[in-house]
């Protein structure tokens, strides 16, 4: 079954939902998108609106690209 995590990706353009299947994530860093970023505060925001009783965040890291 899906082990999906949900978040909430917010950048220049406004607000966009993610997801991550666990169940097929690699080890170690898993893409979410890409998406526009301005100069100023963007965050990632992750969510308990999956099936999922208990979320935990590791790290986020942004990338140019």
């Amino acid at each position: 079954g899906r082990q999906e995590l949900s978040f909430l990706v917010y950048h220049e353009d406004g607000v966009e939902p993610a997801s991550l299947d666990m169940v097929g994530a690699e080890e170690g860093w898993n893409l979410l998108g890409t998406y526009p970023l301005a100069a100023g505060p963007a965050h990632v925001e992750l969510t308990d609106r999956g099936p999922r009783r208990t979320v935990v965040a590791d790290a986020v890291r942004w990338a140019r690209r």
